[in-house]
């Protein structure tokens, strides 16, 4: 069964549309949740953790992933 999916994302960040494409690239459901500038800072620590405040982050399940680069290589150990 393939894992929940969860993008959260700040237009128009340049890093964001680069995780968004890899999914969809690798044909991957997921469910994209745009952030408010400003007041994202405090979901990103909220669901990524202390000192986690860029976006784009990605929740694998309820496993939480940071940053695009780390993102782009947990899509290709799934």
């Amino acid at each position: 069964m393939a894992p929940a999916l969860k993008l959260h994302v700040l237009p128009p960040s340049h890093p964001c549309m680069t995780a968004e494409t890899a999914l969809r690239l690798k044909g991957l459901e997921f469910e994209k949740i745009t952030l408010t500038p400003g007041p994202h800072n405090e979901e990103m620590e909220r669901v990524y953790g202390p000192g986690r405040t860029t976006v784009p982050g990605l929740l694998i399940d309820d496993e939480p992933v940071h940053g695009s680069v780390e993102i782009l290589e947990r899509l290709e150990q799934l």
